[in-house]
């Protein structure tokens, strides 16, 4: 079948990896902020957010070694212990990949969650250069305590986060 697929034009392939890690926070941030480790940063025990400081700009890699790093993005907003983030879906065109995520907030009876941060850490794979960018886009509910109904909230507001591989 793949020697069948060769004479028609290739739309899209993707294989993409997306890890997820929450840190407790004292506050929240208010806009998202990215930076590129060496993959095997990530293999020491250091806190995320110690690494995250000694992160590198994109523009500081070179070409041949971004394929060594992982492009770790620190969520702004505020999310908390009780909070959920889950991957909903990806696509992709010629010039980009977008990926949306889907939070949700858990409402308390015992007061107020403590606060979190989540990082999404993302492989740089070759594949992952040839687009122009990379946008994430989300989208909040609320879910009940106590009945579990799940609904839309508008007021909480994530912003979407873009970053250009060609700038």
């Amino acid at each position: 079948m793949a020697d069948a697929l060769r004479k028609f034009g290739k739309l899209a392939e993707i294989e993409f990896s997306l890890f997820l890690k929450f840190e407790n926070a004292d506050t929240s941030k208010k806009g998202h902020q990215v930076v590129f480790l060496p993959a095997d940063s990530l293999d020491n025990d250091a806190p995320l957010s110690v690494l995250f400081e000694q992160g590198l700009n994109f523009k500081r890699i070179a070409d041949v070694d971004r394929i060594n790093f992982i492009m770790v993005v620190r969520l702004g907003g505020n999310f908390h212990s009780n909070d959920s983030l889950r991957f909903e879906s990806i696509r992709a065109d010629s010039t980009g990949i977008y990926l949306r995520l889907v939070h949700t907030r858990v409402e308390s009876q015992d007061g107020v969650p403590f606060p979190v941060r989540p990082y999404l850490l993302i492989p740089i794979k070759p594949y992952l250069l040839k687009y122009i960018y990379l946008r994430i886009g989300f989208q909040t509910f609320v879910r009940d305590f106590l009945t579990a109904e799940k609904r839309e909230d508008i007021n909480i507001n994530i912003p979407h986060f873009e970053f250009y591989f060609s700038e």
